[in-house]
C-alpha cells in the first residue's frame, strides 16, 4: 500500500519548492512552431493573439508573477493553444491566466499554481508529460513520459473553466489540489430562421417549402480530471473529452485537499502497471459533481488501487465510482479506506474490482438530500467482485485472499444509504454490525451470490428497519447453501428473506398461472443457536431442499413463512395429444418485495398495499391452504423437502408461523403465539396464526396460539388459528389453540391426527369463545343474518369442505370447547371426523340453534356436562378445584391458559344422546341430552297423527 508519512511529505514539498526559486514574471523565449499566433508584452501583461484553430508555442519557461497576467485571445472557444516548456525549471503561476479557448501547458519539471493565482479559461490541460508537436487537424494528442522522475502538479489557487466544452485536466505522476477548481456548464440558445419542406403532389416540383423560426440549443457539461499514468492520450471533441492513460511504471499519487466543483463529471485516476507499483488517491476536500441535464449526470470517479477518504473529505455527486481504471472486466484490487468525518452523499455509489477492501466509516452530509418523509433514503451502494471471488465481512481483517469489508464500513454504508447491494461468489459474515440509521431510515442489504453464505458469530443491530435479502444464483444443486450459526438479529422490525425470486423466463405461462416446468436448483438452510428479536418476517422460499432450525429463539411479531413450493399435475395438449406434466408453483415471486412488505406503523395494516397484493396473497396462502390445497387438486409440497425445528422456542406477539414442505418435524420445541390486534380491516393479518402443510411429526413439542376475546382479532374463514393440511403425528406433544371468532383448529382434505404410541402422545385442545350464529333475517329483500355472519364460523374443531375427505383421529386426545354458543365441532358425511377406538374426542357446547351435522362423527364422541366443563375450564385457567356453578362457563383469561393439555383427563363425561323435537309447524331440530339413565324432558301437548 502506498503511503506518505509526515517526514517524506515534508521533504517532497520542500524539494518541490526549490524548483520555483527566482522565477521570471512572464513566459520567456516563446517560439510559434505550429499554427499562427502573435506574442505581445506590455508592462505586466502578455497577450497571445492566436489566428488558427490550433497553435503550438515552445517556451524556455512559462511563469506568471503575482502581479502579472497572460491572456490568450483565440478565434473560438474550441481553439487550442499548446504551450510546451523545453527548459529545466518548473512553471509557477502566481498571477492571472485567461483565455476564451483551450490552453494546454506541458512541463515535465512540474507546475505550481500558487495561492492567490487566478486561472480563467475555456479549458485547461496541465501535464508533466511531453508532446513534441501537436497535430494541426486531429482531435487526439498523445503526451508521453520524458523524465523518469517528473515534477509535481500542485494547485493552490483558483482555476475556473467555462464556455463550450469546459474542462480542467491535470495529468502527472504526482497531482495535488489544495485550491479551487471549477468547470461550469455551457448553455447557449439562439433563434434561427430555417427552411422546411414537405411533400406536395399539387406543387410543380412535388414539394412545398417555407421559412420558419427554430430555437437552436447547445449545452455541454464541465469536467475535471486529475490523473496519473505513464502516457496520456487527450481527445477533445465538440461532444466530450477523453483522457486515456497507459499504465504507469512508477508510483503515483492524486490528492485533493481543496474544492472541486463541476456541472458534469469529476475523475481522479491513478493507474499503475501492477500491484507492486502502488497507485493512491487521497481525498481530504470537497468533490461535487452536479447534475445539469437529463442525458448527462454529474459523476465522480475515483479510480486507483488505494483510495483514502480523510476526515475533511466531502463527496457529492449523482453517481460516484470507486473502481479500477480498466476498460473491460474486473481485473484490479480496489482498496478504499474512509476516516470518521468523511462524507459521501450520492444516489448511486459503485465499488467494483477484482477484489474490494473497505475499511473505516462512510458518513454523509447531515441534511435532507435524498431523504424522503417516509423515512427512506434514495441512495444505493453497489459492491461487486467477479462471481469467482469471495467476500469476507468481519470486525478485523486477519489476512487471507479475496475481498474484505470491515463491519464498521458496512454498518456506516447501511446507516447512510437506503440500500447496499453486494455481488460475488461466497460470503462469510461475522462480527458486530451496528447500524445507527440516518434519521431512523430503512435500509436494505441484498446479497447476490453464486456460492455459499456463511453467517457466524454475528451480532446485527439496527436503529432503523433493516431488510436482509439473498438472491441465490446457483446453477447446480447445493452450490448456494445458507448457514447461520451463533448469531443475533435485531433488525428494528425489519425482515430477512432467504432464497431467490422467480424469473419470468422460467414461467411456462407468464400471463396467468406463473408455473414452472422445471424444479429450481436446490439449496439448504441451516441455523443453529440464532436469536431473532424485532424481526417482522423470516421468509425462506425459492426451491430449498431442507431447512434445519436448531436452538432458535424468537420474540416479537415475526411472520415465519417457510415454503418449499408445490408440484401439480397438469394436462395439456401437445401436437394434438393429451399429456400429463408435473409443474412447479412457488408461493413468493419477488423475494425483495415480499421481504419489505411490512409497514413501519402497523396500527391499521401489517403489509404495504401494492398492485399485486391480492395475487400474492392467493399464491402464498390460498394455494397452500383451504380448497386449493386439497389432494384432489393434485397439489402437493415438492418431494423430498423438509423443515426440521429442534430445541427451539418461538414466542410471538401478533406473529405467525407457516411451514410448508413434504416433511415437517418439531423436536423439543415450543411455538407460542398470543394475538390481540384488530385485523378486521387488514387483509394481511387475517391468515392462519399457525399453518402446516405437509406430513408433520412432533416430539416433546408444544404449540399454543391464543387470541384475545374481542371481535375482529381472530383469523377470518377460511383460515384458522391453526390450519393443518396433511398428517400430524405426536409423541409427548400437545396443541392448544383458542380464538374468539372463526375456526380455532382446522384440517383440510384427507388429514390424520395420531399419537405415536398412545392417546397421551398427542393432545389437542381447541376452544372458541365466540357466540352462537346470528338468527336469519331478510336484509333489503335478501336472506342474511342479524350479525352479518360474524359468528357463522365460530367453531373449535372443524374439517375442511373438500368433498369425499375425512380427518382421522387415532391414538390422540382431542378436546373441543365452545362455552358461549359457538360450535364445538363440524363434521358431515362428505367431510367426516373419524374417531378411532384408540382416540378420545371430548367436547362441550351449548345447545345448537341448528343441527350443523352435530351427530355426524364416526366413532365415539363424548360431551362434558356443565359442571365438569366448568371444572376443566378452571383448571385450564389455573383455578383450584371447588364447587362451581354453571354461571362460570366461558370466563377465560388468555394470560393463564396452559400450554400443556394434561388437565383433559379423568373427567366425568356423558355419552352423546340426542332427540328430535318438532313443533306444530313440523319444524324440527336435534337436542343434546345428558346421561341416558338420568335424562328428563319436559314437553307440551303431544300430538299424534
Amino acid at each position: 500500500m502506498f503511503k506518505l508519512n509526515a517526514i517524506s511529505w515534508t521533504i517532497l514539498t520542500a524539494c518541490s519548492g526549490l524548483a520555483y526559486a527566482s522565477t521570471p514574471s512572464l513566459p520567456q523565449n516563446g517560439e510559434v512552431v505550429v499554427g499562427a499566433a502573435a506574442i505581445n508584452t506590455s508592462g505586466d501583461k502578455m497577450t497571445i493573439d492566436q489566428s488558427t484553430p490550433k497553435a503550438q508555442i515552445n517556451w524556455n519557461s512559462f511563469d506568471i508573477g503575482k502581479n502579472n497576467e497572460v491572456e490568450f485571445k483565440q478565434p473560438s472557444e474550441m481553439a487550442v493553444a499548446y504551450n510546451r516548456v523545453t527548459g529545466g525549471n518548473a512553471s509557477q503561476i502566481a498571477g492571472k491566466l485567461t483565455s476564451n479557448g483551450k490552453v494546454y501547458l506541458a512541463n515535465p519539471n512540474g507546475v505550481l499554481v500558487t495561492k492567490g493565482a487566478e486561472v480563467n479559461v475555456g479549458g485547461l490541460l496541465v501535464t508533466t508529460k511531453d508532446l513534441e508537436q501537436i497535430s494541426e487537424k486531429g482531435d487526439k494528442d498523445k503526451f508521453t513520459r520524458k523524465l523518469q522522475k517528473e515534477g509535481q502538479i500542485r494547485n493552490q489557487g483558483k482555476i475556473t473553466a467555462k464556455g463550450e466544452r469546459a474542462f480542467v485536466v491535470l495529468v502527472g505522476d504526482d497531482v495535488v489540489n489544495e485550491g479551487e477548481i471549477t468547470a461550469e456548464r455551457y448553455y447557449h440558445k439562439e433563434t434561427k430562421r430555417v427552411k422546411g419542406c414537405h411533400d406536395d403532389p399539387w406543387s410543380w416540383n412535388g414539394k412545398t417549402c417555407y421559412d420558419y423560426e427554430q430555437d437552436i440549443v447547445k449545452s455541454t457539461s464541465g469536467d475535471v480530471n486529475l490523473s496519473s499514468g505513464e502516457n496520456v492520450t487527450f481527445t477533445l471533441r465538440d461532444g466530450y473529452i477523453d483522457v486515456a492513460l497507459d499504465e504507469n511504471t512508477v508510483k503515483s499519487i492524486i490528492k485533493n485537499e481543496g474544492i472541486i466543483t463541476t456541472d458534469g463529471d469529476i475523475t481522479l485516476t491513478a493507474k499503475a502497471r501492477n500491484q507492486a507499483l502502488d497507485s493512491l488517491i487521497i481525498n481530504d476536500g470537497v468533490l461535487q459533481a452536479n447534475q445539469v441535464v437529463s442525458k448527462k449526470v454529474g459523476t465522480v470517479v475515483l479510480s486507483a488501487g488505494d483510495i483514502q477518504l480523510n476526515e475533511k473529505s466531502d463527496i457529492k455527486a449523482e453517481n460516484l465510482h470507486f473502481s479500477e481504471p480498466a476498460t473491460f472486466g474486473l481485473k484490479e484490487n480496489i482498496n478504499v479506506s474512509s476516516q470518521k468525518g468523511a462524507k459521501v452523499t450520492t444516489p448511486n455509489l459503485h465499488i467494483k474490482g477484482k477484489t474490494v477492501h473497505l475499511t473505516g466509516d462512510f458518513g454523509r452530509q447531515n441534511n435532507t438530500d435524498l431523504y424522503t418523509h417516509d423515512q427512506t433514503l434514495k441512495s444505493t451502494v453497489h459492491i461487486q467482485v467477479p462471481n469467482t471471488e469471495d467476500i469476507r465481512i468481519a470486525d478485523k481483517d486477519n489476512g487471507g485472499a479475496g475481498s474484505f469489508i470491515q463491519t464498521d464500513a458496512l454498518s456506516s454504508l447501511l446507516a447512510n444509504n437506503g440500500r447496499v447491494n453486494m455481488q460475488g461468489n461466497g460470503f462469510d459474515i461475522s462480527g458486530n454490525i451496528n447500524i445507527d440509521s440516518f434519521k431512523k431510515t430503512d435500509g436494505v442489504l441484498k446479497i447476490t451470490n453464486q456460492g455459499n453464505i456463511n453467517i457466524h458469530n454475528a451480532n446485527i443491530n439496527s436503529t432503523g428497519r433493516l431488510f436482509m435479502i439473498t438472491s441465490l444464483q446457483n446453477t447446480v444443486d447445493f452450490k448456494s447453501n445458507i448457514s447461520i450459526n451463533d448469531s443475533k438479529f435485531n433488525l428494528g422490525n425489519g425482515a430477512i428473506g432467504l432464497g431467490r425470486s422467480a424469473s419470468s423466463r422460467d414461467f411456462l405461462d407468464d400471463r396467468h398461472y406463473k408455473v414452472e416446468d422445471k424444479q429450481r436448483k436446490k439449496f439448504n438452510v441451516d441455523m443453529n443457536n440464532v436469536e431473532f428479536s424485532q424481526v417482522d418476517d423470516v421468509v425462506v422460499v425459492g426451491g430449498f431442499d431442507k431447512v434445519n432450525l436448531n436452538h432458535i429463539n424468537a420474540t416479537g411479531q415475526t411472520n415465519f413463512y417457510i415454503d418449499s413450493g408445490n408440484t401439480r399435475e397438469y394436462m395439456r395438449y401437445k401436437r394434438g395429444k393429451q399429456e400429463e406434466m408435473t409443474l412447479y408453483e412457488y408461493g413468493v415471486l419477488n423475494l425483495d418485495t415480499r421481504t419489505q412488505l411490512s409497514r413501519r406503523n402497523q396500527n391499521r395494516a401489517r403489509w404495504i398495499s401494492h398492485a399485486t397484493i391480492e395475487d400474492d396473497i392467493h399464491r402464498e396462502y390460498n394455494l397452500r391452504y383451504d380448497l386449493f390445497a386439497a389432494k384432489f387438486n393434485n397439489r402437493a409440497p415438492v418431494a423430498d423437502t423438509e423443515i426440521n425445528i429442534s430445541n427451539s422456542n418461538i414466542k410471538l406477539n401478533n406473529g405467525f408461523v407457516h411451514l410448508m414442505a413434504e416433511k415437517i418435524k418439531l423436536d423439543n420445541s415450543n411455538i407460542d403465539i398470543a394475538f390481540n390486534k384488530d385485523n378486521s380491516m387488514d387483509e394481511s393479518t387475517q391468515f392462519n396464526r399457525i399453518g402446516f402443510n405437509g406430513k408433520v411429526a412432533m416430539k416433546n413439542s408444544h404449540i399454543k396460539a391464543v387470541g384475545e376475546e374481542k371481535s375482529g382479532i381472530s383469523p377470518n374463514p377460511p383460515y384458522a388459528t391453526m390450519f393443518l393440511v396433511g398428517e400430524l403425528e405426536g409423541e409427548k406433544s400437545s396443541i392448544f389453540v383458542k380464538s374468539h371468532q372463526g375456526y380455532a383448529f382446522r384440517t383440510d382434505g384427507d388429514s390424520r391426527l395420531t399419537g405415536k404410541n398412545n392417546k397421551d402422545d398427542l393432545k389437542i385442545t381447541a376452544i372458541t369463545t365466540g357466540g352462537r350464529m346470528g338468527a336469519e333475517v331478510m336484509v333489503n329483500g335478501l336472506p342474511g343474518s342479524i350479525d352479518n355472519d360474524a359468528n357463522s364460523a365460530n367453531m373449535a374443531f372443524t374439517v375442511g369442505d373438500a368433498a369425499r375427505t375425512k380427518t382421522v383421529i387415532e391414538n390422540a386426545t382431542i378436546t373441543a370447547l365452545a362455552p358461549n354458543g359457538g360450535t364445538a365441532y363440524l363434521s358431515f358425511s362428505e367431510a367426516l371426523i373419524d374417531v378411532k377406538p384408540s382416540a378420545d374426542f371430548t367436547f362441550f357446547e351449548l345447545p345448537r340453534n341448528k343441527n350443523l351435522n352435530q351427530a355426524d362423527i364416526k366413532g365415539n364422541s363424548t360431551k362434558l356436562n356443565s359442571r365438569d366443563f366448568a371444572r376443566l375450564y378452571d383448571r385450564i385457567n389455573g383455578v383450584k378445584a371447588s364447587s362451581l356453578s354453571a354461571e362460570q362457563l366461558g370466563v377465560a383469561d388468555a394470560s393463564k391458559l396452559s400450554l400443556r393439555n394434561s388437565n383433559v383427563e379423568n373427567l366425568d363425561i356423558e355419552n352423546l344422546v340426542s332427540i328430535t323435537v318438532c313443533d306444530e309447524n313440523n319444524q324440527c331440530e336435534d337436542r343434546m341430552l345428558g346421561k341416558k339413565t338420568d335424562s328428563r324432558v319436559s314437553v307440551g301437548e303431544i300430538l299424534s297423527e
